[in-house]
């Protein structure tokens, strides 16, 4: 008999266990590697044509990402972006939340830390997307709303992590927003539910 730990993100906690079993066993374990697929899902929210001409677009992201102790979590993030008819190009800005503490453990028992909105880096083929075209005013209450997130400069599990900002600026672009209760509610599970229901 041989023992396999197991770490376990249930959406409330993340559950470390260990059990015995006897060879031959395979586990497919929940890891960046089975997490490869993106899905990709470009939707028109506009409701009328911008006078310049302009598309405005918030793109909502999911990656997988694992913490310390290979614990796979994922991580949500937002990117902003314009196409510009008469430069004809097109640019934006991605952001995401993260804790500024080095040490997991107060985050892992959902304590309130020092969080910040960090620039995310580039965009991979394979990350969940989410394409929203909006209009210039429901553009820009995205942006005051990332600003307020900017200011607040704090984290926790469940209530302001990187889920909880992809949220509320999804729920500020008019989105049909999923519960986010249940026993597989990463980030990467969340955008893929993100996506299907609008």
């Amino acid at each position: 008999m041989k023992s396999l730990l197991v770490h376990l993100y249930t959406g409330l906690a993340i559950v470390q266990f260990s059990f015995n079993y006897q060879e031959p066993f395979i586990i497919k374990p929940y890891s960046v590697q089975t997490m490869t697929d993106g899905v990709v899902k470009t939707i028109d929210k506009r409701t009328k044509t911008d006078i310049a001409g302009n598309t405005y677009f918030l793109v909502f992201i999911s990656k997988p990402t694992a913490l310390k102790g290979g614990i796979n979590a994922g991580h949500s993030f937002v990117l902003w972006g314009v196409e510009d008819h008469r430069a004809k190009i097109s640019y934006g800005n991605s952001w995401g939340l993260y804790p500024t503490l080095e040490n997991q453990k107060e985050i892992l028992a959902f304590e309130k830390v020092p969080g910040v909105l960090k620039k995310e880096g580039l965009i991979d083929k394979n990350f969940n997307k989410l394409i929203v075209k909006v209009d210039r005013d429901r553009y820009d209450a995205t942006l005051i709303e990332m600003e307020k997130w900017a200011k607040e400069k704090s984290y926790q599990l469940l209530t302001k992590d990187c889920l909880s900002f992809t949220m509320a600026i999804a729920s500020v672009a008019q989105l049909k927003i999923p519960s986010r209760e249940g026993f597989d509610t990463i980030p990467w599970n969340y955008l893929l539910q993100l996506i299907k229901e609008n």
